[in-house]
């Protein structure tokens, strides 16, 4: 597995290294389709991110997957900013930083998050994976 930590042009997306809206997506080498994770927000993106991916890295369920997941060459964890917000209008703005957040989520539908998108809750790791999985399986990432 790949995982790709906030890449554009082939460069850190520079947009990750301040405050807004990110997403967590699993992409296919073999299908050019992808699967919405998780959706959060952060004051410094790429910090938070870093928090999930040593967690991921420690324990793949974090994210739905398993060992053998993290073993496929020809599949990829994409981070990737969805929304920047101006961290200097973020202490007077907090309810429009959640908003766009909350937006986001009901747009895109990340499997890995309770479904009404209230809060940065996930399902139980046995439902992550089962929700994974049978989307991955829908798609044709896996066999």
């Amino acid at each position: 597995m790949k995982v790709e930590l906030f890449m554009k042009d082939g460069y850190l997306d520079n947009r990750a290294l301040i405050g807004g809206v990110y997403r967590v997506d699993l992409l296919s080498t073999v299908k050019p389709r992808s699967i919405h994770l998780y959706v959060g927000e952060a004051g410094c993106i790429v910090k938070r991110c870093g928090k999930h991916l040593m967690e991921f890295s420690n324990n793949p369920e974090y994210f739905g997957l398993t060992k053998k997941d993290t073993d496929n060459p020809n599949l990829i964890l994409k981070f990737s900013v969805a929304k920047t917000i101006d961290l200097l209008k973020k202490s007077s703005e907090d309810k429009r930083y959640t908003n766009v957040e909350k937006k986001i989520k009901a747009k895109i539908k990340p499997i890995l998050q309770v479904p009404s998108y209230e809060s940065d809750n996930m399902i139980s790791k046995e439902r992550k994976i089962e929700v994974l999985h049978d989307r991955m399986k829908k798609l044709g990432f896996l066999k």
